[in-house]
């Protein structure tokens, strides 16, 4: 196999690749017997007509079979030599097959390579906000729930019906569960605080380029989950589409982002030997906050 690889970026190359030879007559030879058994030739029963025949009133068909199943394969086994590691599909063009090769032009973007250093995810300094009861809080959403009650039956409630509406024997009770509550979302907030922040810092640390294909998908995952979040609240689909480009604008930047910080979790996996799964960012955020510094 003859495999030229020309840089056109710092990202994007072009396979110039062939198959040719020994190695190319042999998987074709292999692929038309198999492929042959099904075709049909006038005066011969199915897989019964000699190669030749079969080629002679098959050959186009032979040929782009042959192209669809092995040109994947012969991709894959021209990226294994040439150590190039794309980030997603190709784009091939050019594909030429003849009786001695098949060849075509592969177009991919490459994985970025980051180096990066211990210093930049160790030891880092979190802002840390403390999470304390609020009673005020507290007192604010029994006044809330007590004006809804009212609203359906038309009553004010004592303290004591209330807390029963709300399936709580007591105020005390109820206040306990409001507390709860309250504090659990201060704390999911408290955590997604913190994750900002160890993702702002790898974000500037790690100044990459990453593939612009990769960019484009994720964007329009996130532009679709958008779509579909407004549908599921209720907005016309007129309303959604003539406000698309201006959610789709402010959503680029995002995607951007999260595929940047995807490759900088998955160089850190790698320095740290730490398995590439669903797992991985959630065991790499957890090991920068053990070697982190609170403040």
């Amino acid at each position: 196999m003859e495999v030229n690889v020309k840089k056109i970026d710092k990202l994007k190359h072009k396979l110039d690749i062939k198959l040719s030879g020994k190695e190319f007559s042999d998987k074709k030879d292999k692929f038309y017997v198999q492929a042959s058994k099904k075709l049909k030739v006038p005066g011969f029963r199915p897989g019964k007509a000699p190669l030749d025949l079969i080629k002679k009133h098959h050959e186009k068909t032979l040929q782009d079979d042959f192209i669809k199943q092995n040109l994947p394969v012969i991709y894959q086994q021209a990226l294994e030599e040439s150590k190039v590691a794309p980030a997603g599909l190709p784009k091939v063009s050019d594909i030429k097959i003849t009786e001695q090769s098949l060849s075509f032009v592969a177009e991919v973007e490459l994985q970025p390579k980051i180096d990066i250093k211990e210093t930049v995810y160790k030891g880092l300094k979190i802002k840390d906000q403390k999470v304390k009861p609020n009673p005020k809080q507290v007192t604010e959403m029994i006044k809330k729930f007590k004006e809804e009650v009212k609203k359906i039956t038309a009553k004010e409630l004592d303290n004591q019906k209330l807390a029963k509406w709300a399936s709580y024997p007591d105020m005390d009770s109820f206040k306990d569960a409001i507390s709860t509550q309250l504090h659990l979302e201060s704390l999911q907030k408290r955590r997604q605080d913190i994750d900002n922040q160890i993702k702002t810092h790898l974000l500037k640390s790690n100044k990459i380029e990453v593939p612009e294909a990769e960019i484009e998908r994720y964007h329009k995952q996130l532009v679709n989950r958008q779509m579909q979040q407004l549908q599921q609240q209720g907005v016309k689909q007129q309303d959604i589409e003539k406000y698309k480009s201006d959610f789709a604008k402010k959503l680029k930047p995002m995607a951007e982002d999260e595929v940047k910080f995807f490759y900088i979790l998955r160089a850190i996996a790698k320095k740290e030997k730490i398995k590439e799964d669903r797992g991985m960012a959630e065991a790499i955020l957890g090991l920068i906050l053990s070697e982190a510094k609170f403040k």
